[in-house]
């Protein structure tokens, strides 16, 4: 014998509805709270953030003579509150209750170490959860900044890439790795242990970055974009938005209408 489905009443489906609306909303408004530099709670509590805003990133200087260079170095600060907004909005969607925060935006202003850190229901910190995000400069030139002196402090954490850059900067590191240890072996066999354990140690470096870095979900070119045209990508990620969601609830108008008057609240 079939069991019968139940079929849910209309209040049920509109229940259902509601909550979806809401968690969208609330999710695409995280790019909204970037371009202000607001940070709210579920509750519409201001939650105090003392960071950057896509706004105030728009404003900064650039030097004429350094202009692209100028604009793709504060890209990397536009870059880092994309990542908050999308890792947010992403957990918010799924009712996960960890968030992304930048580091500056709790207080950490220019932490020598770090640029995002994630923390529980409680705010609390979670163990292990921070990383550095790079996306200045072609797959070649972050690795080997990555091995430098300069920045192998960052290697034992996460290390966020541009999406499309990630995938090549694991493969460099690796082949450089296997160059490396061939090198060593090479100079183990010769006698000469000095350049055997510098070779090798070049070679743990670049294992570290193949398995550290990793996707940070914004692409090189939505970082600029953002960095000069903030108002504007802010409006094209709130299209996207509405229409995930119009996929999942048929209620992308009405998305559109709750996620603009969250983020206005």
């Amino acid at each position: 014998m079939k069991k019968k489905e139940k079929k849910l009443s209309a209040s049920e489906i509109g229940a259902i509805n509601n909550e979806l609306i809401q968690k969208y909303g609330e999710g695409a408004s995280q790019i909204i709270q970037a371009l202000k530099g607001k940070r709210y709670d579920t509750f519409g509590n201001d939650l105090n953030h003392l960071g950057r805003s896509l706004k105030r990133i728009n404003k900064y200087k650039i030097n004429e003579d350094y202009r692209e260079t100028n604009i793709k170095q504060q890209a990397g600060f536009s870059a880092e509150l994309i990542k908050e907004a999308r890792d947010n909005k992403e957990n918010i969607i799924n009712g996960e209750a960890v968030r992304t925060k930048t580091t500056d935006g709790i207080g950490q202003t220019n932490n020598p170490k770090y640029d995002h850190i994630k923390v529980d229901k409680t705010g609390k910190v979670i163990l292990n959860s921070e990383s550095q995000m790079k996306i200045y400069g072609s797959s070649e030139e972050l690795v080997s900044k990555l091995a430098g002196k300069k920045w192998e402090k960052y290697l034992d954490s996460q290390i966020d890439v541009p999406t499309e850059q990630v995938e090549e900067i694991r493969k460099i590191a690796k082949e450089k790795a296997k160059i490396f240890r061939e090198e060593a072996n090479k100079a183990k066999n010769n006698g000469n242990i000095e350049i055997y354990n510098k070779k090798i140690n070049q070679a743990e470096s670049m294992d570290k970055i193949e398995k550290n870095v990793r996707d940070s979900g914004v692409k090189k070119q939505e970082a600029i974009d953002a960095r000069l045209n903030p108002k504007k990508f802010v409006a094209k990620e709130l299209i996207k938005d509405a229409h995930c969601a119009g996929k999942t609830a048929a209620k992308g108008a009405v998305l559109l209408s709750a996620t603009i008057s969250f983020g206005q609240s």
